[in-house]
């Protein structure tokens, strides 16, 4: 709540938070300043539901890239990248018997400074590399935040591994969202 309280317990139903290890929480004073997340946070709208192709599939940007799009609004600077991508059907290869083994995607990011316009300041530089693999059908989200000098940037991703094309696979990739801390 807010302004002044009394505080004698702090539960999760009945059980006291500090029995969960995952737990984290922050009592913050009228005036003071949250510091356990950030508070001011800027989504794209552009970057949310872009399927990542292979280049083996039918849709394959012309260079492999999807974006780029803008990070942080114009007038703005960030210091913190968040990529989130899903894995919808989850990450796995079906066997003759109906057994699940495991499928993996790898998912690359780059980030460039832009100015004000949109223009780009500098060359492109890989923000991450990552590969997430199954066996599950469970659909995966996996969020990847990077810490980055102040600026203002513009962001681009790409699937580099080869889709498995067989009806028995799942293995798809979709860049689902971009975050900047400003």
């Amino acid at each position: 709540g807010q302004g002044e309280h009394s505080i004698s317990q702090i539960l999760i139903g009945d059980t006291d938070i500090n029995a969960y290890q995952e737990a984290s929480y922050e009592i913050v004073a009228p005036g003071n300043s949250v510091t356990l997340f950030p508070t001011n946070v800027y989504t794209s709208a552009e970057a949310g539901g872009q399927e990542l192709y292979a280049s083996n599939e039918d849709g394959y940007p012309a260079d492999g890239w999807v974006g780029p799009f803008p990070a942080n609004a114009s007038g703005t600077t960030t210091t913190e990248i968040g990529i989130d991508v899903i894995y919808p059907k989850g990450l796995y290869k079906a066997n003759a018997k109906g057994d699940l083994n495991p499928e993996s995607v790898v998912v690359q990011a780059q980030y460039r400074l832009i100015n004000d316009a949109g223009t780009p300041l500098g060359a492109w530089t890989t923000l991450f590399t990552s590969t997430e693999s199954g066996p599950t059908t469970t659909p995966q989200r996996r969020t990847t935040s990077t810490v980055v000098a102040t600026g203002r940037y513009e962001v681009r991703l790409r699937r580099t591994d080869l889709k498995d094309l067989s009806s028995r696979a799942g293995n798809e990739a979709v860049w689902e969202g971009m975050r900047s801390y400003l």
